[in-house]
């Protein structure tokens, strides 16, 4: 029985298509035909092409293993960099104690 897929924002399926265009933006900068890269991350060409366009369904083993074809893996690491998130930062130093009390020494 084939399942329905979860129903997807439309804010973050324009971000999954920005990141597939960015991906097709990168192969085309190193001038990369899409069976040579498809060929060595081991996946079809409509694979490929379907990360390239956006496609929800792609897994996130076929981004990390194109961009590990591409030189980019580093910048999967740092999407979510808990340095780089501001929001949880902020949270987190709002719940950090005001004052420092000194400790008392057992004489």
């Amino acid at each position: 029985m084939k399942r329905n897929p979860a129903e997807i924002s439309p804010s973050t399926t324009q971000a999954i298509r920005r990141l597939g265009e960015n991906v097709r933006l990168a192969r085309r900068r190193r001038r990369e035909r899409q069976s040579d890269v498809a060929a060595r991350m081991g996946v079809s060409v409509n694979t490929l092409a379907a990360l390239e366009s956006g496609k929800p369904g792609v897994s996130l083993g076929t981004l990390a293993t194109a961009l590990l074809c591409l030189g980019l893996l580093d910048r999967l690491e740092r999407v979510a960099d808990p340095g780089e998130d501001d929001i949880a930062l902020l949270v987190e130093g709002e719940s950090l104690p005001k004052r420092i009390h000194p400790k008392r020494s057992i004489v």
